[in-house]
């Protein structure tokens, strides 16, 4: 009897509704009185306002850092402003509060696909509605927010196709993956292992049949090439999604503070960029030498100089990826392999930026505790969870595709640099896989108890 009445609210309509309704007021409270949008237009989040802007005063503009910078959030907020007026950051709220509390929705419905266990959807729920990382985040004019939607939604229709077979559900995971594509490039390593895995496991897709094939291919590839044009028209050639990637490579393997264009030849593009805002503390730590937490990965140890200049273009990227060349050419192997371990510890070291700028102490506190909690049991338990991706069948598919999905994450992260505000659109992710590791792990430890004799 209270199995029945315990799975009933489990699986109730309700259930999901009203944790909307919380989600969503929490996060319009934090959007609109607590930390509102035309208080920070500033850093990263000026630069969306601005090229936003650009957009809607002349879309077909020569200036290059509208290339520069991945196009899906430019553009996305441009087609909002153009709706809803440009300064209207009251709107700008409402519109990242809905999008932020539809991520947590689908990590609810997302949970219920892939989980074993009755309590696990519910535990994901109430986590991903306070998740205070995910809140704070969403309440800047930031990409993370949109890439967090649009990727929990993709991977939900994706979750369905497997389950239907239907050839809506195949047209909109291409859809949603080719808009995370055009925010964040770096989610195309999902893509790239999701095809991996369909080539390995071909028996688990053989339901996709021709009109299915081209339903996942043709909105993808749709994506990709508004893309490239959007490129061409800004830059005068053909490229990718967004130029910036090999000038954040430098960052990631040479562990340079700040890697500044400082071009003496008129008209040539300059920019000033930092590095990541772990890399930075790093850096500042190494000046403080507090050696007292994580003594083993608190050296910053650049390749090259702290600083480095460059006399050129922006627009040269291939004096980008020849610094990076020389970087890993001078450190060897073994340093390089230290990055990487440094660079994904990012996502959970240090503080989130940009929510560490709030003055108020008592919201600073509850971050430091709330990721102190998140830290020991999601990002441990998500990380053994990995080993998902030694047993696959199709009982599991679903968790091998959330694991597919963290590992991206981490080859980016050590590639590059990671950093919680990075993994937060992951956060719903993370969640899930902890807590069924944690689920199959109570199960194990119940098997072996009930077997020893009495």
């Amino acid at each position: 009897m209270y199995n029945n009445a315990y799975t009933k609210i489990l699986y109730s309509n309700w259930l999901p509704f009203i944790f909307f309704l919380l989600a969503l007021a929490l996060r319009l409270y934090v959007n609109l009185y607590f930390n509102p949008f035309d208080q920070h237009l500033r850093y990263d989040m000026l630069g969306y306002h601005l090229r936003s802007n650009e957009l809607l005063d002349n879309p077909f503009s020569g200036s290059y850092f509208l290339a520069f910078h991945p196009s899906g959030t430019d553009v996305l907020l441009a087609l909002f402003k153009l709706c809803f007026g440009r300064d209207n950051f009251t709107a700008m709220g409402v519109f990242y509060s809905i999008l932020g509390t539809g991520a947590v929705i689908f990590s609810y419905y997302i949970a219920k696909k892939v989980s074993r266990f009755l309590l696990v959807p519910l535990l994901v729920l109430i986590i991903s509605t306070i998740n205070i990382n995910h809140i704070f985040v969403g309440s800047y004019l930031l990409s993370q927010p949109l890439h967090g939607f649009f990727m929990a939604f993709g991977i939900w229709t994706l979750l369905k196709l497997l389950e239907n077979k239907c050839l809506c559900y195949a047209l909109a995971t291409s859809f949603l993956f080719g808009i995370c594509i055009l925010i964040r490039p770096d989610s195309l390593v999902l893509i790239f292992l999701l095809i991996l895995l369909m080539l390995i496991k071909r028996e688990y897709f053989n339901f996709l049949n021709t009109k299915l094939l081209l339903g996942l291919l043709i909105p993808f590839m749709l994506c990709l090439a508004f893309g490239i044009v959007k490129a061409k028209i800004h830059t005068g050639s053909f490229g990718f999604i967004s130029t910036n990637g090999q000038y954040n490579l430098v960052f990631g393997r040479c562990h340079c503070k700040t890697y500044s264009i400082e071009p003496s030849q008129p008209g040539a593009n300059a920019f000033a960029g930092n590095s990541s805002i772990p890399l930075l503390f790093l850096h500042q730590l190494e000046l403080d030498q507090d050696k007292l937490s994580y003594p083993l990965m608190n050296k910053l140890l650049p390749a090259k100089e702290v600083v480095i200049k460059y006399d050129g273009d922006l627009k040269n990227t291939s004096h980008h990826l020849q610094l990076a060349r020389e970087c890993i050419s001078t450190t060897g192997i073994l340093k390089q392999v230290y990055y990487s371990i440094v660079n994904i510890s990012f996502l959970w070291r240090f503080v989130l930026w940009p929510a560490n700028e709030i003055s108020y102490v008592p919201v600073k506190y509850m971050i430091g505790i709330w990721d102190k909690i998140f830290n020991f049991y999601i990002m441990i338990g998500s990380f053994l969870a990995l080993g998902f991706l030694f047993r696959i069948n199709r009982q599991n598919l679903g968790l091998y595709i959330l694991a597919l999905n963290y590992l991206s994450l981490l080859i980016v992260s050590a590639l590059i640099f990671g950093e919680i505000r990075l993994r937060v659109p992951y956060d719903f992710n993370l969640i899930i896989l902890a807590l069924e590791f944690y689920g199959i792990v109570i199960l194990k430890i119940k098997s072996s108890l009930s077997s020893w004799p009495n």
